[in-house]
């Protein structure tokens, strides 16, 4: 952990991360905690002059009305960003989607489906950044996912907000975080995967299929799952072929 002397600063900083991210078509992650968050809509900003393009953002929150709501004041201050609002009870919406940004408000909300769902939408090279309290006063506070955890005889002095503190640990123990607590750099660093660019797919010597599929193959997996296909073409029984894969993998 290190102080930082002021928020132009934490941007100069943290200009560097923007700056990985588009380099290396992985994906970053920034926390951005207290008087921090102030930094978002710059940091939306700068990725959209990096990238020499408009960029598309995705603001969840568990409100997006009224003049103290944290998107409103971003929508107000970023360039180059097209913003689409989303209430973490519609994120199902948005599955399948793709995102240059991420911001997530967790100032008032989290509810740990909310973040397996939505962080996966973010392209390679994208950003996604968490909004968060102060980090020492987020434990302590109940979000409206945990009331409704409780039920009677308990009250709300008897949750343990453990889900929180694992999360703000789990979060400064990864590579390819960066955590900004108000003006401390509490993690991060500069971090590039090793291998992360892959060879090129080598097809099959005599493919069956046209040649030309092939070659629009970015890896090794899609060519055999094109051999797979390739079974369709002999014989004239009923074939069933099931293609299973995580998001981002290239079955379209």
């Amino acid at each position: 952990m290190r102080e930082v002397g002021s928020l132009d600063e934490a941007a100069r900083i943290l200009g560097g991360v923007v700056e990985e991210a588009l380099g290396s078509s992985q994906r970053r992650m920034v926390v951005l905690a207290g008087e921090a968050i102030a930094l978002a809509p710059r940091l939306a900003s700068l990725y959209a002059d990096m990238a020499g393009r408009r960029v598309d953002a995705l603001f969840a929150a568990d409100t997006i009305e009224g003049e103290h709501a944290l998107y409103r004041r971003f929508v107000g201050e970023a360039r180059g960003v097209d913003v689409k609002p989303l209430l973490y009870e519609q994120a199902e919406e948005v599955l399948g989607t793709t995102w240059d940004m991420l911001f997530m408000d967790l100032t008032e909300q989290l509810r740990p489906n909310d973040l397996g769902r939505l962080v996966e939408l973010v392209r390679g090279g994208g950003l996604i950044f968490l909004l968060t309290p102060p980090l020492d006063e987020w434990p302590n506070r109940l979000t409206r996912f945990q009331r409704k955890l409780i039920v009677p005889p308990y009250t709300e002095g008897d949750v343990r907000r453990r889900f929180i503190k694992r999360f703000i640990r789990k979060l400064t123990e990864h590579k390819g975080i960066w955590v900004l607590d108000g003006l401390k750099l509490v993690s991060g660093e500069p971090y590039q995967v090793k291998g992360a660019l892959k060879p090129r797919p080598v097809p099959p010597p005599k493919p069956s299929l046209p040649m030309k599929l092939y070659d629009m193959a970015k890896t090794q997996d899609q060519v055999e799952a094109l051999m797979g296909f390739e079974g369709f073409l002999r014989g004239d029984e009923r074939r069933v072929l099931v293609l299973t894969a995580n998001r981002g993998r290239g079955k379209s």
